[in-house]
């Protein structure tokens, strides 16, 4: 087990050079403190991230929590670039906010931000593993859902936002969920 500068480490490293980086089986954790020690460009910050990362800021109000997932998928960076500038800001939230980077290895690929997946079957999409896994799925995008599962669970948020890029013509849009009645 690795520790890292501010922040703790959950399982255990897995050996990779620094051309391929396959998925990791741990998790980064970091707090506020972290901030001050984030790269001024998003391709700076994403090359400190070493694997599945979770960022906790406290809020105003520190009795709610709210989550904010990007990464899925490497090819999509708006999300992740809106994280890094707002983490720069040094805005004290309303609310707690867990910002969770979830698969910064497929983004590090060269050239960055172009590759969608990694794993030994590279067209198999992370987004795909929330749930019950298929037939024949890969351990470690098993491991990788259950771990971002885990620490979107571990803080009971009350929203969570999952940031994605699109590829088609589109404006923006939003999907949103809600189970509560009066919200329907």
């Amino acid at each position: 087990v690795f520790s890292a500068p501010n922040g703790r480490i959950a399982g255990n490293r897995v050996g990779y050079n620094l051309e391929m980086k396959p998925l990791t089986n741990q998790t980064y954790y970091y707090d506020e403190t972290f901030r001050s020690q984030i790269k001024s460009t998003a391709p700076g910050f994403l090359n400190q991230l070493q694997g599945l990362t979770v960022i906790d800021i406290k809020g105003r109000d520190t009795s709610r929590t709210r989550v904010v997932t990007t990464l899925i998928h490497g090819n999509e960076p708006s999300g992740f670039i809106a994280g890094h500038i707002w983490l720069r800001s040094g805005k004290m939230p309303t609310t707690n906010v867990r910002i969770i980077f979830c698969n910064t290895e497929a983004a590090q690929q060269r050239p960055i931000f172009t590759r969608r997946y990694v794993g030994e079957n590279e067209c198999e999409d992370l987004n795909r593993y929330f749930g019950t896994p298929k037939e024949g799925a890969e351990p470690m995008l098993i491991q990788r859902a259950n771990a971002i599962r885990q620490a979107i669970e571990e803080v009971n948020p009350e929203a969570i936002i999952d940031l994605h890029n699109t590829s088609g013509l589109s404006g923006a849009f939003a999907v949103a969920v809600n189970d509560d009645e009066d919200m329907q």
